[in-house]
């Protein structure tokens, strides 16, 4: 009943690959996922509020930028025997995202984003050899973010903000059925599958600061809250037809009563510093440090409201071990204006992975990971609008493990391919 238990209960190590480590999806603006993503110290574009809220006190003029992500990813996973690769559903992905910024004063200014920071899924066939594991898995963490900007001083700004977050979890898989047999007379027994879905709300704040330390560099740090998230739902099993009668059938569906179901997950905090440097002509050099402080997803329980078999009990009573570590992300971008119209860039990252061997399984086969970037931004001939498009290719390193706690061991060979695009306008 433990491995039944912990096969459940690995919904809640969430969805993959995504594209910051962990289950972190952080290409929330084109021309930030253009410079990896080292957007901290920038204050040019209300699109940088994901990165750094203080950017809303920077703006000139109030703006609208809206925006999303195409994310093409593929994962495959080898049986430690060498076979052929098991190759995951191809799916695609398109998170959006919105920013608005208003100048209230000379000094201070309102913004407000709307973005998915934590999102995507994995899908495997119905039939594959971890399909006790997983066959689909998905979140969705959708953040509406408020945030007042303050000018100290011609070089100082501040911000602070509130995270409202509504966040969803999905999960499909199978059930094996074969240690029940004994207790029918030793007859073999289908799949049974297992659905859970559930949906929760959370608080947080995040807060930045931008500063102008010389006419050349600008510095910035940003403080995102951990969000404490309560999801409430539904649990649902399926079992197939026997071919031994009603009475097995019915014995069967008794011991998987289907149910509401509720758990709990703090979302990590996390914190941002950024330099950038500006001291030739038509250049700019971004170099940003990020810390997630992913050590709050650890031990997670589900707990049934209907648990009265001895399947659903195991699920009650046995909450499944995460043991993630806090990680971090380094990155670097370059931007080179053309004329008055182009602007060209480029980036780097380099990302660690949170998830210990022991508990990388088919839901997150995460794995340290460095991507390249490439990106462009136009000014329209009226020069209200402007467009960034950014082109982002990431590459895992190939994640082994031979101690997962649910002894499926293997190695998950996973890239992914963004594509990027924002639209603003300006209300002069």
């Amino acid at each position: 009943m433990r491995m039944f238990a912990a096969r459940c209960l690995c919904i809640l190590s969430l969805s993959s690959p995504a594209l910051g480590a962990g289950f972190g999806f952080y290409e929330q603006s084109a021309a930030a996922t253009a410079l990896g993503g080292a957007f901290v110290a920038r204050g040019n574009s209300i699109s940088g509020l994901f990165y750094n809220p203080a950017c809303a006190g920077k703006i000139e003029a109030d703006e609208l930028s809206l925006g999303g992500t195409l994310v093409i990813p593929s994962t495959s996973y080898t049986a430690p025997a060498g076979d052929s690769p098991f190759d995951g559903e191809r799916n695609v992905f398109f998170p959006p995202n919105a920013y608005y910024g208003r100048r209230i004063d000379d000094r201070i200014a309102f913004g407000i984003g709307f973005f998915v920071p934590y999102g995507l899924s994995t899908e495997w066939s119905p039939d594959w050899s971890g399909r006790y594991l997983s066959i689909k898995a998905d979140i969705r963490s959708y953040y509406v973010n408020p945030v007042m900007a303050y000018k100290l001083n011609d070089r100082v700004v501040v911000a602070a903000g509130i995270n409202y977050v509504r966040s969803s979890l999905g999960f499909q898989r199978k059930i094996d059925l074969s240690p029940l047999s004994p207790a029918f007379g030793g007859i073999e027994l289908p799949d049974a599958g297992l659905t859970f879905d559930a949906s929760g709300d959370g608080l947080g704040f995040n807060g930045g600061v931008l500063i102008d330390a010389s006419p050349e560099i600008t510095v910035g740090a940003s403080y995102r809250s951990q969000v404490d998230v309560k999801y409430s739902g539904a649990i649902d099993f399926s079992v197939p037809a026997t071919g031994y009668g009603q009475v097995v059938d019915t014995a069967l569906n008794v011991l998987f009563p289907d149910g509401d179901a509720s758990t709990a997950m703090e979302l990590p905090q996390q914190l941002n510093f950024g330099v950038g440097y500006h001291g030739v002509q038509g250049w700019n050099f971004d170099f940003a440090f990020w810390w997630t402080g992913w050590s709050s997803i650890d031990r997670i329980a589900l707990n049934l409201e209907n648990h009265s078999t001895a399947p659903t009990q195991a699920i009650q009573g046995s909450p499944i071990e995460r043991d993630y570590d806090n990680s971090y992300s380094i990155r670097f971008g370059a931007e080179h204006t053309l004329n008055e119209k182009w602007r060209l860039r480029a980036g780097y990252l380099w990302d660690k992975s949170p998830v210990p061997d022991k508990t990388v399984d088919p839901l997150l086969p995460d794995a340290n990971r460095h991507s390249i970037q490439l990106g462009a931004g136009f000014t329209f001939p009226d020069d209200r609008y402007s467009a960034d498009f950014a082109y982002m290719a990431v590459f895992f390193s190939d994640r082994s493990t031979s101690s997962n706690l649910d002894r499926f061991n293997g190695t998950y060979t996973t890239t992914a391919h963004l594509l990027a695009m924002s639209f603003s306008y300006r209300f002069e």
